[in-house]
């Protein structure tokens, strides 16, 4: 017979209450933010935060972490971005249709570094960045070395930190100045015009016991009937355990 097997119940709980436990600690860690600024042909200024959980992403992450339609294209120094939003190009097989001759209209690429833009040597899919970065994107005429620069923009204009909840404020009541008992009157005394009388009462007297018989002691009789009860008892079981041994032998 073989027994119920018990461990695969226990595993199970177990397991459940790691991922339980994972889970709360991955989502108690603090995420990261990353500011981004995005400057259209038109003059719109877009600004977003980005909330990301690992120590490093890449600036095509950012773009598309932050909910915008991106078009892009890969290529050998990295993912060459095609349009943004309504500007630019909509076939990544020609990512730069709007860049011919001087007239060339892209998507220039901005890192802000103490407080101000540099141009990226890189592709948004080879730079990386971490917490507290600001990246910038501006669709425009230009050239590497002549681009137009998105506006300073400090991260913390951005990405606002969350205000602290301040703790609630006790008031004290006011207190009661101690007030003082009020002071006694003295009532007059009134004198008594007559002195009572003391009244003479009858001498008592007090009744004699009457006496009383002393009760007759009872004559002692020996051995009373549970004595002779619990004598017979003892004899009776000695006469059974005699008859047993006889009939031993």
């Amino acid at each position: 017979m073989h027994r119920p097997k018990r461990q695969l119940p226990i595993a199970c709980i177990l397991v459940m209450a790691s991922l339980l436990l994972i889970d709360g600690i991955a989502y108690a860690q603090p995420s990261n933010q990353v500011a981004l600024v995005v400057q259209y042909g038109d003059g719109t200024l877009f600004t977003r935060c980005v909330d990301f959980s690992e120590g490093q992403i890449t600036g095509l992450d950012v773009l598309q972490r932050a909910g915008l339609g991106l078009v892009y294209a890969s290529g050998g120094g990295g993912a060459e971005v095609c349009k943004i939003g309504p500007d630019g190009c909509d076939d990544p097989g020609n990512c730069f249709c709007q860049c011919k001759g001087k007239d060339c209209q892209y998507w220039s690429y901005w890192h802000l570094v103490d407080g101000a833009w540099r141009y990226s040597p890189f592709g948004a899919s080879l730079y990386k960045v971490e917490h507290g970065a600001v990246e910038g994107w501006v669709w425009g005429i230009g050239t590497p070395t002549d681009a137009p620069q998105p506006p300073a923009i400090a991260f913390e204009k951005v990405c606002v930190p969350p205000t602290p909840t301040p703790a609630p404020t006790v008031t004290p009541l006011p207190t009661a100045s101690p007030t003082q008992p009020p002071k006694a009157t003295s009532m007059p005394t009134s004198t008594l015009s007559a002195t009572a009388t003391p009244t003479s009462l009858p001498p008592t007297t007090t009744p004699e016991p009457a006496p009383t018989d002393a009760p007759e002691p009872e004559p002692v009789l020996g051995m009373g009937w549970t004595s002779y009860l619990a004598f017979g008892g003892i004899v009776v079981v000695l006469v059974v355990v005699g008859v047993v041994l006889l009939r031993k032998r």
